[in-house]
């Protein structure tokens, strides 16, 4: 693998290889239930990385007809979800394992990735996710608080069909988010 500096100098991150799935944060990784409609984004910064799948693991199988769409938002510029670069349509998750689509797409600088569950049946489907312990200070807080604070990204409710446009304002700092994979192109 080659190494790889941005251009924006973010990071300097090893490339992977065609075919090697990548997620963005390296955060602790545990099981979640999430509510239904509650979009959870986080970012990435993989600034120019081409993938062609995104995916997700489902742990624990939602009731019958339970599904999850996978989304990906610009950076507003304000290190804020802006507009949607991605919708993966539903993905049917009452059914244990990998859920993948196509997402053929070039990456920008920093985007912000996500998934919400949509019209679940009770239970609700169980994914792999990224737990705030050790995320991003998003807020802006004292320098006591920080440590016991940070979080994983933005998480916003009612999110119901298609998702929306632009990323809603006024939303909650995310504690912990579906974890989403992106195979390398």
């Amino acid at each position: 693998m080659e190494a790889y500096t941005s251009s924006r100098q973010y990071m300097p991150f090893t490339r992977p290889e065609a075919t090697q799935w990548i997620r963005g944060p390296q955060l602790p990784s545990t099981p979640a239930i999430f509510n239904n409609g509650q979009l959870r984004v986080v970012p990435w910064f993989l600034e120019g990385v081409t993938i062609d799948q995104l995916a997700i693991e489902v742990t624990t199988i939602g009731g019958a007809g339970s599904v999850h769409r996978i989304g990906v938002y610009a950076d507003n510029g304000s290190f804020y979800p802006g507009a949607v670069l991605f919708d993966s349509g539903p993905l049917a998750t009452d059914v244990l394992g990998v859920a993948a689509v196509a997402a053929p797409m070039t990456l920008p600088p920093i985007c912000w990735v996500g998934a919400v569950q949509q019209g679940a049946p009770a239970p609700g489907a169980t994914l792999r996710s990224l737990t705030g312990a050790g995320g991003y200070e998003l807020r802006g807080l004292d320098f006591a608080s920080i440590a016991a604070q940070s979080a994983t990204g933005y998480s916003t409710v009612g999110t119901t069909g298609a998702l929306p446009p632009t990323f809603f304002t006024g939303n909650s700092i995310g504690f912990n988010a579906p974890s989403v994979a992106a195979r390398v192109a």
